[in-house]
């Protein structure tokens, strides 16, 4: 008698980047948010994202050596790290929470549950964290 055993295997999300920021290569795990932009310049697609990521990506770049952070962006904290390759970039990232912004009170807890999550994390991980307050008109 044979026994099948079911295997659950999380695909990490990722991009790589050419030397222009253009979209080259999708996971299978970010082929839904991301397969359609292949071929285009990240910063076209998320218009405000440049210079929240471009700095890391560029250190990651100048160092020849991983750099990892933690962003907010599009309402939600997540976990970037950033592996040069040559002239490119292959981006990873962990979304680890979304921030509520309904109400007040759902602003309040979100935050308070951001701190949790990443009082959780290496300091290097929290520290790294950038809040963007207002926006842009």
């Amino acid at each position: 008698m044979s026994h099948t055993v079911a295997v659950t295997v999380e695909q990490a999300s990722f991009v790589v980047l050419d030397e222009k920021y253009r979209i080259v290569e999708v996971s299978a795990a970010a082929q839904g948010g991301f397969g359609p932009l292949v071929g285009q310049v990240v910063w076209d697609c998320f218009l405000d994202s440049k210079p929240l990521f471009e700095p890391y990506y560029e250190r990651a770049k100048r160092l020849e050596e991983p750099v990892e952070f933690t962003q907010f962006y599009d309402g939600q904290v997540v976990r970037i790290r950033a592996i040069p390759d040559g002239d490119r970039v292959i981006v990873f990232w962990e979304p680890l929470l979304r921030i509520e912004a309904l109400t007040l009170e759902r602003l309040q807890s979100s935050i308070a549950e951001a701190v949790a999550v990443l009082d959780d994390r290496p300091r290097a991980t929290r520290d790294a964290l950038t809040v963007i307050q207002g926006g842009v008109a």
